[in-house]
């Protein structure tokens, strides 16, 4: 449970910059922690300063010896560890477990975008960064990734299916 926390949020963190730079550019943040997970060294980094312009990281250093300007806005994540952004490759973003069988008869066609959309932002709160929609009804994934690129959605970067493909009988 702990680890999911540390996941949401840096991936809140990273999701808050990413939306408000599509507004606003330039747009200069560092996110400081008590720790890092490296994946690319397998190391535990300390005290990292992450730089990111424009929704991108553009460096990473040591908080105790770097200094940012007032222009550089600054998310203290003290006390927290940051971990890259997970990946999911086969998610349903546009239904849920809850409506199974025919209880999903009971909603029209549209209902299940919203529940896309629900979807798409729990995934990114849990540390989610991208995820493979594997198919959905009317291109609800295509759309909800059009969405999140307009910013009328928050989510994960989305890689659509548009079709489900299966074998004859399932």
């Amino acid at each position: 449970m702990k680890a999911l926390t540390l996941i949401s949020a840096t991936a809140l963190a990273l999701g808050m910059i990413s939306a408000a730079t599509a507004q606003d550019a330039p747009q200069r943040t560092v996110i400081t922690a008590a720790k890092m997970v490296d994946v690319v060294t397998g190391k535990v980094t300390e005290y990292p300063a992450i730089f990111v312009e424009n929704g991108r990281i553009t460096s990473i250093a040591d908080a105790r010896t770097v200094r940012w300007g007032s222009d550089v806005e600054h998310i203290d994540l003290s006390g927290k560890t940051l971990l890259p952004g997970l990946i999911d490759m086969h998610v349903h973003l546009d239904s849920s477990p809850i409506y199974g069988g025919y209880n999903n008869l009971q909603f029209t066609d549209r209902f299940w975008s919203f529940v896309a959309a629900s979807n798409a932002r729990a995934m990114l709160e849990a540390g989610f960064t991208t995820v493979r929609n594997v198919g959905s009804e009317g291109y609800n994934d295509v759309a909800l990734k059009q969405a999140i690129g307009e910013g009328w959605a928050v989510g994960p970067r989305i890689v659509p299916a548009a079709h489900a493909l299966g074998a004859t009988g399932g």
